[in-house]
């Protein structure tokens, strides 16, 4: 059965190659149109009904005119057809994909990909999709010669349990039809609590800006990217713009990840800069849209919802401290909280289970100290995460963070005051000599050899990634560590790039004993671990390994964090 969009109804090609108007909710036949020649597929472009026959010829009818006639257009080499905003799109016997632009005379094909191997494909206004011979649904953009497929779906018995062999775009649902013939639309597994938030502070002629959004990372091309418009919307400096990483290991892809399989490698691209981009974008203005005369505390507490993953014995560290921001609005008394801890959103729960987007314990730690009738927003920033891994299931880590968090601003808050002030700067720490172009080939070649082996063929992609870099550079790049500081009166929020490890957050406070210091990471970019000695001398995951992972040409040196901490120190920002 082949399915297509036409006007407020569907047409729907039967294995007996009758063409029926068909109803758009069910995809049940209605009424006949009339029979078709042997067809492997149809499509609906430009008010005329497309068809590819079993012997590669395009051809297509009117269904407006009273004599429906199939009509021959241009023999092809088609294995698949579908359309998207007056385009076609076909996918030939090889697996190259083109475009085709109507024209009154002719179709116009242009090559723009190629296709995994297929058995159907389909489109909507934004996306092509195919499913392949081993039943995995892919997607990617309608046009960029360049673009990637990416996996959305396999058959992993939970929320993918069908062994599917048709896919129809029908009215805003992705349908499939199992080999029993059975028909199944799509639905996203979402809590629904992935978002953006911001806080923004004004006090005489400057205006800070503090974001939390519940992705696992974003690269700091995207956040200068944001900070760019909102500076010339808004006029908002961008040193001023902080934006900070919840970490849930639960959301869509919004970062590069260069060395993962080819599906994993780069965001979508209709998500990040549509959905991401747009929605951190209007959290920065509402929040400014909406600032009122307010009063702000600061509380410090401690809530136990975390372990140290890799350090043992008397190495191990854990830092429960929990920091809190209340914005109490002079009027009529609502609260904006804004709450910081630092472990790992990687634990999920017995009744959301591994499938399901979610932002993990900060998204519900949030919703549960909003049930409270005087807090109108709360916001969470991500600390130094990077070597600590939650005890408990999401749920009871929020309940236990929410708990604490709500019982601090009750009983623990001192005034902020002062005036505003912040800084952005990069340091350069010291790093393991990188590899050889040389060292590199050999470890590649070593890797190619071995099969059916992810971490041979991460390690391929890191090899491949690294010599591109000396193709193009002639050196390897550079690995900065940014840090901001926002200074709000007698608070000051210090913020690291990358994925940060415990001793980092200790030794930043440290610098200002005594005093409202905050420190946080995942900040601006989220490149790689940034982890302390321990780690590096026991090249343990974070000290080492995921250096690899994260496509890095190389670690930090045990010297980085000793280089870094002095940096802070000495600029006293």
């Amino acid at each position: 059965m082949s399915v297509t969009d036409y006007k407020d109804s569907v047409i729907i090609l039967d294995d007996k190659m009758n063409l029926y108007y068909g109803n758009k909710e069910q995809l049940q036949p209605f009424q006949k149109i009339n029979s078709a020649p042997s067809l492997k597929q149809i499509t609906f472009c430009n008010n005329w009904l497309y068809g590819i026959t079993n012997k590669n010829k395009l051809i297509r009818i009117s269904l407006d005119k009273v004599a429906k006639e199939w009509e021959f257009v241009q023999t092809v080499n088609a294995k698949f057809i579908t359309s998207s905003n007056g385009n076609l799109y076909i996918s030939d016997t090889q697996g190259m994909l083109y475009k085709g632009n109507i024209s009154e005379e002719n179709i116009h094909w242009t090559k723009v990909g190629s296709t995994p191997p297929a058995i159907d494909m389909t489109s909507d206004k934004n996306r092509l999709y195919v499913l392949t011979e081993d039943t995995v649904l892919y997607q990617r953009s309608l046009d960029k010669a360049d673009e990637c497929w990416q996996r959305i779906g396999y058959k992993n018995n939970d929320t993918y349990t069908i062994d599917v062999v048709r896919i129809n775009y029908i009215n805003n649902h992705l349908y499939a039809t199992s080999k029993e013939g059975k028909v199944y639309r799509s639905k996203h597994s979402s809590v629904g609590d992935i978002n953006a938030k911001a806080m923004s502070i004004k006090k005489g002629g400057n205006t800070v800006v503090i974001v939390g959004v519940d992705v696992c990372g974003l690269n700091k091309s995207l956040t200068d990217d944001i900070k760019a418009e909102i500076k010339e919307k808004r006029g908002i400096d961008e040193n001023a713009i902080l934006i900070n990483a919840s970490h849930t290991h639960y959301a869509p892809v919004t970062q590069n990840w260069t060395t993962w399989q080819k599906p994993n490698q780069y965001p979508d691209s209709l998500y990040l800069l549509n959905v991401i981009r747009k929605g951190i974008i209007q959290a920065i203005e509402e929040s400014l849209d909406n600032m009122v005369p307010s009063s702000l505390y600061f509380g410090r507490d401690t809530c136990n919802i975390g372990i140290n993953r890799s350090l043992k014995g008397t190495d191990i560290i854990y830092d429960n401290t929990i920091d809190v921001i209340v914005a109490i609005d002079k009027k009529y008394k609502k609260k904006t909280i804004l709450f910081m801890a630092g472990c790992h959103p990687v634990y999920t729960d017995p009744s959301v289970g591994p499938y399901t987007l979610n932002a993990n314990y900060p998204g519900l730690a949030k919703t549960l100290l909003e049930q409270d009738d005087n807090i109108q927003n709360s916001i969470f920033l991500q600390a130094f995460a990077g070597d600590i891994n939650p005890t408990d299931p999401f749920k009871t880590s929020a309940k236990k963070l929410a708990g604490a968090v709500s019982h601090l601003i009750k009983n623990k808050l001192e005034v902020i005051s002062g005036p505003i002030s912040y800084h952005f700067d990069s340091i350069i720490p010291p790093v393991v000599t990188p590899w050889t172009k040389e060292q590199i080939i050999q470890f590649k070649e070593k890797n190619e050899k071995l099969n059916d082996d992810i971490g041979a063929e991460r390690n391929t992609n890191w090899a491949n990634l690294q010599l591109r870099s000396f193709e193009k550079n002639g050196v390897l790049p550079q690995m900065p560590v940014y840090y901001q500081t926002l200074n709000i009166g007698n608070w000051k929020l210090v913020a690291l790039s990358r994925e940060v490890t415990t001793e980092y957050g200790l030794a930043i406070r440290d610098i200002w004993t005594g005093q409202k210091v905050s420190a946080i990471a995942y900040t601006n970019d989220v490149s790689s671990y940034l982890a302390t000695p321990p780690h590096i001398q026991a090249k343990d995951y974070e000290g080492y390994e995921s250096f690899f992972w994260y496509g890095q040409p190389t670690c930090f040196s045990k010297e980085a964090f000793s280089t870094i901490i002095k940096k802070i120190k000495e600029n006293n920002y």
